[in-house]
């Protein structure tokens, strides 16, 4: 349960309680200011927060329009884990092709602390991540490492798995984000 309050809470980005498209788009807009994207990068993830993570992920876990906490659990147990686990690789092999952005095959440090950086989480625990989910310590976080991250966190109820660092650190049920950029 931590793990999907922290996911939650990631994605609440306007901190209203509620998970919604505007939340995406903010994320959208936060890799345009922290990124740097311009041009095709730039459309391709809007095109991705909107149409992909919101649109065909989180608006039915949503009921259609907002979620609160409760709703977005509620939904996901109906969702199932296998057909939840199998979205996830897909959302979560579009994400990693966002974040590598030198296009070398990993997702370098810095890369993550961007990533990070976009979510509201401290650089200070992008380290620790880091190092968690480059499970051969070669220095690259690389696409089977960061999908079985993905796996780790979002199908994986107990704790200590690389993947538990996927979206930061757990939160606990009192703890509540707002970034204001």
């Amino acid at each position: 349960m931590l793990k999907m309050r922290s996911c939650f809470a990631r994605l609440d980005v306007d901190g209203d309680g509620h998970i919604t498209e505007k939340d995406f788009e903010l994320i959208a807009q936060r890799f345009h200011k922290f990124a740097n994207f311009t041009g095709k990068e730039a459309d391709d993830i809007e095109d991705f927060y909107r149409n992909k993570m919101w649109k065909v992920f989180f608006k039915p876990l949503c009921g259609g329009t907002q979620s609160k906490f409760e709703n977005f659990i509620e939904n996901m147990k109906k969702e199932g884990d296998e057909k939840l686990c199998a979205t996830k690789d897909y959302i979560h092999g579009i994400q990693f092709d966002i974040m590598d952005k030198n296009k070398d095959g990993f997702i370098q440090l810095h890369e993550l602390v961007l990533f990070f950086n976009i979510l509201g989480i401290p650089e200070t625990f992008s380290v620790e991540a880091f190092h968690a989910m480059d499970v051969n310590h070669d220095g690259g976080i690389s696409r089977e490492e960061f999908l079985q991250a993905g796996r780790d966190y979002f199908c994986q109820e107990e704790k200590g798995y690389p993947g538990d660092y996927f979206l930061g650190p757990l939160l606990q049920q009192h703890e509540i984000i707002k970034i204001d950029y």
